[in-house]
Order: structure tokens, then sequence, then C-alpha cells
């Protein structure tokens, strides 16, 4: 299995969690020693995967948060773009 199905696996598991505690899971970041992994919905069937490779003390110090926010309005133009 590769890397990136490893990925879609989580995210659906995240938003299957998200819908049973009917909460929203919008985005699942992964950190790692040198990089941070993180997935975001995008639209109904599609994700933006965005793999940041970086020092380790970056990625221990990564605003998840943060990088959702400034995400949001292109997310929402690609999920706009993409379901029609």
């Amino acid at each position: 299995m590769s890397t990136l199905e490893n990925i879609c696996i989580l995210q659906r598991a995240s938003l299957a969690l998200g819908d049973g505690l009917r909460a929203r899971c919008p985005a699942l970041h992964l950190r790692s020693d040198g990089s941070v992994v993180s997935c975001f919905g995008a639209g109904r069937a599609h994700l933006l995967v965005v793999l940041a490779e970086m020092h380790a003390t970056s990625a221990e110090l990564f605003d998840a948060a943060a990088a959702e926010n400034r995400l949001r309005e292109v997310l929402d133009s690609l999920a706009a773009a993409l379901d029609p």
C-alpha cells in the first residue's frame, strides 16, 4: 500500500470519527522529525495533500489551525471547481 493510500485511509477514518462524535474533522496533520504531511478535504470526493519537509523544530512548532485558516478560501474554491 502506498503512502498516499495510507493517508487517505487515515483521512477517511478521521472523518468517520467526526461523524460519530458529531464534530467536524476537516484536516489531518502528521508530524515527523523533519516533515509535516497535511491532508485537507477539498469537496465531496477530493483531498489536497501537502508534504512539507522542514527542520525538526519547525515541524514541532507547526500551527495546524493557522494552516487550515490560511488555506480555507483556497480549499473552498477548489471544492467548488471539482464538485459541479
